[in-house]
């Protein structure tokens, strides 16, 4: 939710300093119905939505590694984009974490209570993974990639990320900011392209 909310504010910034809306009219991006693909699964598997929708672990775990999929194609046929190299190394770090940890996104093991329902602590204490998590522990492959950043105590919601998803926000972040701020300038236009 606070990387949608850095999105949303870079757009809004975007725009207040000179940016045009009407350049998401000219975009030059392959595959963006994958990135819509990707926001909604997210939205579904990282909300209430999930129990609303009655949506099994292990259903929700597989639309998960769906989305990275996605996402993963989506970053490489946009790397010439500027931002989508950073982008892509965030989500390189994230599947490495997950690939040397069993398929699982190891979360810091005090900040579980904070993401998980009361049966997902339960599942959690048998030693049993929830949903596409687990906790770390003195076996965690790749730690310092892993999920074990929390949001400070004083803001609104509680949100624990990666070094992966940081790099991912900021990369689409800065194609954002490139993007709403080209002119018909060859200069600026060029400057959304790497060489």
């Amino acid at each position: 939710m606070i990387f949608g909310l850095i999105l949303l504010l870079t757009v809004i910034m975007a725009l207040l300093s000179g940016g045009k809306i009407e350049n998401f009219k000219n975009m030059e991006i392959r595959w963006v119905w994958l990135a819509v693909v990707v926001i909604l699964i997210k939205i579904i598997t990282y909300t209430d939505l999930r129990h609303l929708m009655h949506l099994s672990d292990t259903l929700a775990s597989r639309l998960y590694f769906i989305s990275l999929f996605f996402l993963a194609l989506f970053l490489v046929s946009n790397l010439r984009l500027r931002g989508m190299l950073l982008a892509s190394l965030g989500l390189l770090g994230n599947f490495l974490a997950m690939a040397f940890n069993s398929w699982y996104m190891p979360i810091k093991g005090e900040y579980i209570s904070l993401l998980a329902t009361s049966q997902e602590i339960q599942t959690v204490h048998k030693k049993l993974p929830f949903l596409n998590a687990i906790p770390t522990g003195p076996d965690t492959k790749f730690y310092y990639l892993c999920d074990i950043f929390k949001l400070p105590d004083w803001f609104f919601f509680n949100q624990v990320f990666s070094i992966g998803d940081i790099l991912i926000t900021f990369g689409v972040a800065l194609f954002i900011w490139t993007f709403l701020r080209k002119t018909g300038d060859t200069r600026t236009i060029s400057s959304l392209y790497y060489r």
